[in-house]
């Protein structure tokens, strides 16, 4: 139950007008992505200067997308995205970017950025970057953090950022730069038919090693070095900072960075791999339409929305019922004389009044909570992967109302489970206090059955629903829904 109520949370929260949370939106801030990025270079040792050093490649990046905008190309911003849909998109707006570039001929190119100026603003951001990545190097070396953890060799690291920098120094692109952009294209061309890009030979991946002593410990270190502010923003939650939880987490993604290593001669290679994954999305595609249209048919029947307008109507009802027997016993447990004074004036005796509530409820929870359940497993079987996540107003309105009904009888099913408990941990806490919100012994036995025979059947009737509705889903569809395959794209060309 609490899996369901999770996964429904999630459908609500994930839908694709949903504002993203305040922490995600933080982080969806380029001006403070390029300080929390120097703050984090600081923190490990880099020096000051050298940090400043990345307002050159930021300048540069601002220029160029300046003339880009002014020609009608404006590349994407992250302060943008304000919901899920947004963030959603942000890839497809990159890629529609990335091929409107390439769609621009030389001379359009030219008037738009002349290429020496675009080249003063390659060579100056590599260089920079380059310098840093031989600082960052060194400092992991002298904090004693091996790049290996995550199967990156240091040696050859270092190395390949060496022969970039000397080629770069070495390449005459400036000088090319100043006969056009098809100049630039011939001196890149040479070079790499020279060999003076290739990395091939120097083994850059080697297998992830285990951390050492107190390695992990170190690099947690660097992190929580950071100021307090970017640190509360990259982590929405306070306890996640903490030193014991970060070094726990980051533990587990090197075992599963461990675990899940292949070696690179066993890689599939991306290119072949491309096109049937595209295949498999398009059929999942396909599937997906005729079985959603399969579904939406059906639904449009009268009868099939008179049935389920009465389903929820009955588990609305149900719902109210249950909510309004938890405030019952919530008055009889603190007030026991309202109690008293009820089975006075209705000539009951206390056993009675409690007992014989409790049959109805009862009944009416083996009778709903299993419908619930099963509602929701026959959804799932209709609608699982026949729509995209957060996409629940897309159904019908009939079918709308009825999960929704169903998942507020899941929702105060799983109070009434709560319920002793909860009042339990409350009396005892007012007793250890001196308090006497309950007097002990005054409500009896009745009450206590009242109040754990509902949760029992409650329980057995959600195992009953899962095992049914489990087996429905099955059975409506022996084939499950295909899952939509992760789109393999070839590497991007550099």
């Amino acid at each position: 139950m609490l899996a369901h109520l999770l996964d429904r949370h999630l459908e609500r929260v994930l839908r694709p007008g949903r504002p993203l949370p305040r922490w995600l939106r933080g982080l969806l801030d380029e001006t403070f992505l390029w300080v929390a990025a120097g703050q984090l270079l600081l923190a490990l040792g880099v020096r000051p200067g050298s940090v400043r050093r990345l307002s050159e490649v930021h300048d540069a990046l601002e220029q160029a997308r300046a003339a880009l905008a002014a020609a009608g190309h404006p590349m994407p911003r992250l302060e943008g995205v304000r919901t899920y849909e947004d963030l959603r998109t942000l890839e497809e707006r990159f890629d529609a970017f990335a091929r409107g570039l390439e769609a621009i001929d030389p001379v359009e190119l030219a008037r738009i950025v002349p290429a020496p100026q675009a080249m003063g603003w390659a060579t100056g951001a590599a260089g920079v970057l380059l310098d840093l990545a031989l600082e960052v190097l060194d400092r992991l070396r002298a904090r004693r953090i091996r790049t290996e953890l995550v199967g990156l060799d240091h040696r050859a690291l270092r190395e390949g950022v060496l022969r970039l920098r000397r080629m770069l120094e070495r390449s005459g692109l400036p000088e090319a730069a100043e006969q056009g952009y098809a100049a630039i294209g011939r001196r890149l061309e040479q070079i790499e038919a020279d060999g003076a890009l290739s990395l091939d030979d120097l083994a850059l991946e080697t297998p992830p090693v285990a951390p050492g002593l107190g390695e992990v410990g170190r690099l947690v270190d660097v992190v929580r070095s950071l100021p307090r502010p970017t640190l509360d923003q990259l982590i929405p939650l306070r306890l996640l900072t903490s030193r014991p939880v970060m070094i726990t987490a980051l533990t587990r993604v090197l075992e599963h960075l461990r675990a899940g290593w292949v070696p690179p001669a066993q890689r599939p290679a991306p290119a072949t791999a491309a096109a049937p994954a595209r295949q498999q999305v398009a059929a999942w595609d396909a599937e997906r339409v005729r079985r959603r249209r399969v579904v939406d048919e059906r639904d449009a029947r009268v009868e099939v929305r008179r049935s389920h307008t009465v389903h929820a109507g009955l588990l609305w009802a149900a719902a109210a019922a249950v909510t309004a027997w938890m405030l019952w016993l919530v008055l009889g447990m603190f007030t026991p004389e309202w109690s008293a004074g009820l089975a006075h004036a209705a000539q009951l005796t206390p056993a009675a009044l409690w007992l014989l509530p409790t049959g109805g409820i009862c009944l009416v929870a083996a009778l709903a909570v299993p419908a619930a359940e099963i509602i929701h497993h026959l959804d799932r079987a209709e609608l699982g992967g026949l729509l995209p996540p957060g996409a629940a107003r897309q159904r019908s309105r009939a079918r709308r109302a009825r999960g929704r009904a169903a998942a507020a009888v899941s929702r105060t099913g799983g109070a009434l489970l709560l319920l002793p408990p909860v009042l339990a941990v409350v009396v005892g806490i007012s007793r250890s206090f001196g308090g006497g919100l309950v007097p002990a012994g005054q409500l009896g036995w009745p009450f206590g059955l009242a109040l754990l025979l509902p949760m029992a059947v409650v329980a057995a009737a959600h195992l009953a629903g899962s095992r049914r509705g489990g087996a429905l889903e099955a059975s409506r569809h022996p084939t499950p829904a295909p899952e939509r395959p992760a789109a393999v794209d070839p590497p991007p060309t550099v």
